[in-house]
Parts: structure tokens; sequence; C-alpha cells
């Protein structure tokens, strides 16, 4: 493709969109080769191998003839070297993406980088070692995010008000610490054109704090009487949202932030960061996402909470991440209270500790916002009421996921939405719906009279009538066929093997005794939906758009096959929801 004849296309040339797709394939050693062919090659080729900046620590690996120098003190060195001879200078106007791990790099692109104007991207994870000291003669800049050594916070500001193009930052460790005199210029150095911020690892208080939950909201009681705060809710019009969420004029403050949609905090002390918060969250007017992620501590989320109701009327989305275990109790409906706008998607994982426990309080603010909610992730929510979550279907006309029930159950049984309270419950109004992922229990099948292992069934786990049965299981078929828009129906989930499954109380499944490497079913439902024609399936009829269907342990004969053949045809069609996978959540399947 390239060569010398004029008559033939050279690779300067190409189109830039065929160059982008070749570049892609090449590793940047091969750019860097690439630009030593030759000056047009050069040309060509400069501008992708200097499209970014990306400098990782390696683990200190001692190199003998350099005495206390270490591989990762002769990385740092060649590219200091690189940059003090010009190169950057050359080429900085190429730069659309930063990512480093030693704040030194830093410091030399704030000296040598006054070309590099055109930065987008900026991540600078603060990592700073030893021998690096020596080698750089930098101050100590507190790299475990805990010391008492100041950061020179100067060329990360030089760095931000030299590119007003910048969309998106991260800054973690000693860059956030409150003490720094410089710390106000390096928010106020903000520029205009951010629209996505990430602050971590920054907790001067991890090592004093709890690291469990809060015992201010009890969310065990599931007693229907404790619940009157709900069930007045439930008989409020939920849906009509425009009055008790309207949103709110922004507030007439210089120096917005209008771009910043989105703001992510991990291992971050919300609680200790008051001068962070009060003087971020009011910039931030447009903000519409909040990701919390990895926090292993108790921390009230008051003021937090207060700041995006005051300053951010557009705050819409809630995305919490593994392990943040600040949200039980006053802390959950803290944050559940944060946006006047209303929530359409709210994510809460799996967490590794009795997070996410709702009581009445909290119940009560998740309902309020029913009439907004389009996105729901209750999966690090076991222990939400059943009734709770059949009054939000009944009042969440926008809702089109709810994702109740996760892959892994090595710690907490799964959500269950119990049979009597859908049938008995008011009907569904989410016809929007179109992935529905929860088991349904709670229904009598007396005509189940054998574990899945063949061993008798034993003790009272299902008392009632098979005409009790098909009555409850009638009322819960016409709830879901009213989700005519439904595609995704998951009702149980995969196998797990014996040695994770060990872990659980023998109770967990349903008092089955397996041996050592033995394949189990934990979702093995003996209280569920027979999912057959003749225990009602005809009300599911005009669920056509349905492509996704997963049940567990149930029997399903002939004729229940070709009912489903006819009335469900597209059953079966590729599909896949890939709604959560793409925020980053552990995908179900």
């Amino acid at each position: 493709m390239c060569t010398t004849n004029a008559q033939q296309t050279t690779i300067a040339a190409l189109p830039t969109e065929i160059l982008d797709i070749i570049l892609s394939e090449l590793e940047r050693p091969h750019i860097a080769s690439c630009v030593l062919v030759n000056q047009a090659w050069f040309n060509v080729f400069s501008p992708y191998l200097w499209r970014s900046i990306h400098y990782i620590d390696p683990k200190p690996v001692p190199v003998q003839f350099l005495g206390e120098l270490n591989l990762e003190s002769l990385f740092y060195l060649r590219l200091k070297n690189c940059i003090e001879a010009g190169a950057l200078v050359r080429n900085g106007h190429w730069i659309h993406k930063v990512d480093i791990y030693h704040f030194g790099i830093a410091a030399l692109l704030a000296t040598y980088g006054e070309t590099c104007t055109n930065l987008l991207d900026l991540k600078i994870h603060f990592s700073l070692d030893s021998a690096m000291h020596r080698v750089d003669n930098g101050r100590d800049g507190g790299g475990d995010g805990g010391s008492k050594t100041l950061v020179d916070l100067s060329p990360l500001i030089t760095i931000l008000l030299r590119n007003p193009g910048l969309r998106r930052l991260l800054l973690d460790k000693g860059m956030l610490n409150e003490d720094n005199p410089n710390f106000e210029g390096l928010l106020d150095s903000l520029p205009a054109s951010i629209e996505s911020i990430s602050f971590e690892n920054w907790d001067p208080l991890f090592s004093g704090r709890k690291i469990f939950v809060d015992e201010e909201e009890d969310s065990s009681d599931g007693d229907r009487e404790e619940n009157d705060t709900i069930n007045r809710l439930d008989n409020e019009n939920i849906n009509d949202s425009n009055t008790s969420m309207a949103i709110k004029a922004p507030p007439t403050t210089t120096g917005y932030l209008p771009n910043l949609k989105r703001l992510s905090f991990k291992h971050f002390a919300l609680d200790h960061q008051e001068k962070t918060l009060r003087r971020l969250l009011p910039r931030c007017v447009n903000l519409e996402t909040i990701l919390l992620e990895a926090c292993y501590v108790v921390m009230p989320l008051t003021l937090f909470s207060s700041l995006l109701q005051q300053h951010c009327p557009k705050l819409r989305n809630l995305f919490i991440k593994p392990e943040w275990l600040a949200l039980s109790g006053k802390g959950l409906v803290d944050i559940l209270s944060a946006s006047t706008a209303g929530w359409k998607s709210l994510g809460f994982p799996q967490q590794l500790y009795d997070a996410h426990l709702f009581g009445p309080p909290s119940i009560a603010e998740l309902l309020r916002h029913a009439g907004t909610l389009e996105n729901l992730r209750l999966e690090g929510s076991g222990r939400l009421p059943s009734f709770a979550i059949q009054q939000l279907l009944s009042s969440a006309p926008n809702l089109r996921r709810l994702d109740a029930i996760r892959k892994d159950r090595t710690l907490e049984p799964d959500f269950e939405l119990d049979a009597n309270d859908v049938a008995s419950g008011k009907p569904w109004v989410c016809r929007k719906l179109e992935s529905l992922k929860v088991r349904i229990v709670g229904v009598p099948r007396p005509d189940i009279t054998r574990r899945s292992n063949g061993r008798p069934l034993e003790g009272p786990l299902h008392q009632g009538s098979m005409e009790e049965s098909r009555r409850i299981q009638l009322g819960v078929y016409q709830q879901l066929g009213r989700l005519t828009n439904l595609k995704q129906l998951i009702l149980g989930h995969d196998d797990v093997d014996v040695t994770r499954a060990c872990l659980h109380d023998e109770r967990l499944f349903e008092g089955e005794y397996y041996r050592e490497g033995d394949a189990i079913q934990t979702g093995h439902q003996y209280e569920c939906l027979e999912m057959t024609v003749e225990s009602g399936m005809d009300a599911m009829a005009e669920m056509r758009e349905l492509r996704v269907l997963e049940l567990e342990a149930m029997e399903v004969g002939e004729l229940d096959r070709r009912w489903t053949e006819k009335n469900w045809p597209q059953l079966g069609s590729a599909y896949k929801d890939t709604f959560w996978t793409d925020l980053g959540y552990k995908e179900y399947s």
C-alpha cells in the first residue's frame, strides 16, 4: 500500500478513517517503528504515536548495575530525558489523553508542555517511589493518601489552565488534600468544558473508621404494621412527581461547569471533604449522574445530599458499585433524597456485607421516585420487602428494567417477589418494561413431592391446595401479561459448584445434602410458577415481544412448548440487554 511509485496510493494519501482502522490494530512499539522508516511515515505516524501518554509504574525490579535505581526509575528517566530533549514541545499539540501514575510526570508536562493544549482526558494516579525521589529530587507527594507532606499542585493547575477543552479528569490520593493551600485554586482551575470528574482514594480518617454498616434504621423488620409510612405513600398519587420533585432554578453564581454531567467518588471521604463539596457542587448545575464506588466505611451523607438537592436540579442517575457500605439506614435515605428531579436510574449491586438495607424510611423514599424511575437494579438489596417492589411495579409507568436476581449466591439469597403480593396487589402499570429479572416464590405446590435430588420432600415447605395454587398463579400471570413490551423474563439462575455453596446454611438449599464436587442447583424453586397452559399461561399470550425466558427446575410439557411457539414467536431470537454491563456492573449471564 505504501510505495515510492507516485502512481500508486501512498500511506500518506489514505483517508483518516482508513488510517484509524489500520493503527487501531498496531501496538505502540509498532507505531514507533513506523515513525523511523522515512520522513513521509514520520509525518503520518507521529500524531498517532503522540495521541496519548500512558505511564503505569511497573513493580520495582532491582537492576544490579544501576545500584539504587530500579527498573521503574529507569523507565521514568527515559521518559524524562525524552521530554527534556524537546519531544514534548514538538509534539505536545497531538496529545489528547494523559494517563500517568507518577506525579513527577505532571511536573514535566507543566514545565515543557506549553504546546500541550488539546487534552481531552487527564488521569493522574498519585504514586511516588523513594527511588524516584532520588532520581527526580521531587517533593514527597504522600503516595499512600495519608502523608503529612503536601503535594505541589501548581503543575496540575498549570496543565488545567492550558487545556480549556478538557472533558474528563481523574485525580486521587494526596492531590485531594484540602489542607493544601493550593487546593481551592485547583478546583477553581477546572475548565468549563469538563464533562466527567473522578476523585479516588482519599480518606484521611480511614484507619479510625468502623468497617460495618450503621444501625440507625432496622431494615430486618418486614412486618406490614410497621410500614404505615409506605402504605400512606401507596395510597397517594406517587406517579405525580411534578410538585414534590420540581426542578429548581440554578443559583445565580459565576464559575459554572455547564458541561459537567458525571461525578465519580471511589474510596473518597465524602463526609470529610466539606471544602471540596461546597466549592464544587454549586458549580455543577447540569450534573446528571453520581457514581459511588468501593468505600468500606460508614459515613454520613447529609451534607452531600443537601448540596446535591440545592445545586444539582438535573441529577437523575445514581450508580453504586461494589463494596460501598455507607448506604444503609439514614445514609440510604440521604442519598435517595438527593434528586429533586426524580431518579431515572438506580443501581445497587451485590455487596460483600449487609449493605443497602432498606427500612420503612428508605422504602418510602424509593417509592417517592416511582413516577420517574426507568432502570432499577436491586441485586445488592436482598432484604427489600417483596410488597415494596409490588407497590413499585404498580406505580412506575416509565420503568424499563428491574434487575433483582444475581448469578452468584455465595453470600446472600436472592431478592424474592412473593406471588401472594403480586396476585393480591394493584395492577402493574409498567407497560414499558423490557427486562424483568426476579424470583417469584410463595406459590403453593402440593404437586411437587420430591426434591431435585430425588429424595422425598420433608417439612412444611408447601402448604395449600392446588386450587389455591392455580388462583395465585393466575393472578401472577395476569400481572405479567400486562407487560406487552417485555423482551427478557428471568425467573431463575445458573448452577453453582458445591465447593462455593458449602458456605451457606443448608436451609438456603431447601435442606438438600450434596457430596463434595457435586453440581447443584441453588436456584431450584419448589414454590414457583408452573409455567404451563393448564396453570393459566393464556393470560400471558400478548407478550409477543418476549425473546429471552429463563426458568429454573420447572418441567415443561409438549403442549406448553407448542403454546410457547405460537404465542411467543420471537422467543430465542438474538437479544442482549447491555444497559448495566455498559456501566461496568457484573453481568448476570
